[in-house]
């Protein structure tokens, strides 16, 4: 009965060290794995925050030509109609990505931004 025990324990040991080679093997696996797709999610993130920069110049550059169109006057005939026909149309409310370009009806900045 003692052999019996001996070997088994012997068995049941060296399993445990089969089973511990291979949780390893397959941790520095995933690890590797793991390892690279951060890799690729750093460089998505950093092509995101280059597009994002990118778009936040492009909505300086129109909030920029927007307001330069508001400050501007305008050629042609309204010059000629009477003070009272010259009025322009307050500017139209935008939802867009810059915040503060057009000014929803009703706001503040719209009251502002109104043409006088």
């Amino acid at each position: 009965l003692s052999g019996f025990r001996d070997s088994l324990l012997l068995k049941v040991s060296d399993l445990a060290e089969q089973l511990e080679e291979r949780l390893f093997q397959l941790y520095s696996l995933h690890n590797e794995q793991i390892q690279q797709r951060l890799h690729e999610l750093a460089e998505v993130m950093e092509r995101v925050q280059q597009a994002e920069d990118e778009l936040q110049h492009v909505c300086h550059t129109v909030e920029a030509a927007y307001k330069d169109l508001c400050l501007q006057p305008e050629a042609g005939s309204r010059r000629f109609l009477p003070r009272a026909s010259r009025r322009q149309s307050p500017p139209r409310a935008h939802t867009g990505p810059c915040p503060g370009a057009w000014a929803a009806p009703g706001s503040l900045n719209y009251r502002r931004r109104a043409w006088r």
